[in-house]
């Protein structure tokens, strides 16, 4: 895809998509979120819309259960 075509794409986005991208340092929360406690219930409402956006259902992995591999220095 050439740079005019990528642009043209990234102008569409801007205008369908709802939302805005944050620097780093800066933040964008409401202001309930003064908490790590209140910012984690964010996090959970937040990932929650978004697998609802899936159409599946939330997983519910036990601990020991949930997909993932632990990677050690050296191995």
């Amino acid at each position: 895809m050439d740079r005019e075509a990528r642009q043209a794409r990234a102008r569409r986005r801007e205008v369908t998509w709802s939302g805005r991208l944050l620097g780093p340092g800066e933040e964008d929360l409401p202001p309930e979120a003064d908490t790590i406690q209140e910012r984690l219930i964010l996090l959970a409402e937040l990932s929650q819309r978004a697998w609802a956006l899936t159409g599946q259902a939330f997983p519910a992995w036990s601990r020991a259960e949930m997909p993932g591999r632990v990677l050690r220095k050296g191995s």
